[in-house]
């Protein structure tokens, strides 16, 4: 089931919290639980009931094991929001930020309420998946059978 935007709503409002931007476009881009998401950004240095930095939010995102790609300049024609959801790869996962917000685009569908808005769009960055690492165990049986690792 995907992490969507509204589940991840009413999960920060039962915790009491607000301005979680960051905390939303980390759950919907990494497709993680909300909770798992808080805590992540916590240790990134967001505190409860207060924004983060958009360093801290690809921190956060890199530690989960993926790489955040700086991609403005590739799709000059995206100005705005509603221009994200027209011109922006349908394929991909986008962090979006505008003035005093983050959010992201999963597979076409932007996960906010700015959806169908104006908002002038500042950075767009895209969050690239990287292969899961191999676990101790899968490492060992990769060399006792003479396999790639």
């Amino acid at each position: 089931m995907a992490i969507k935007y509204k589940n991840c709503v009413s999960v920060g409002d039962s915790m009491g919290d607000r301005s979680y931007c960051s905390v939303i476009a980390l759950a919907t881009g990494a497709q993680i639980p909300h909770k798992k998401a808080y805590h992540v950004m916590r240790q990134y240095g967001r505190k409860h009931k207060q924004g983060a930095w958009t360093h801290e939010s690809l921190a956060a995102f890199q530690s989960l094991g993926f790489e955040t790609k700086l991609v403005t300049s590739d799709y000059p024609e995206v100005k705005t929001v509603i221009t994200a959801e027209r011109h922006l790869p349908k394929d991909k996962t986008f962090l979006i930020t505008i003035r005093g917000h983050i959010f992201t685009m999963r597979n076409g569908v932007i996960e906010d309420w700015s959806e169908g808005r104006k908002h002038k769009i500042k950075k767009i960055f895209e969050i690239i998946p990287q292969p899961a690492k191999l676990s101790k165990n899968a490492q060992r049986k990769a060399k006792r059978y003479n396999k790639e690792s």
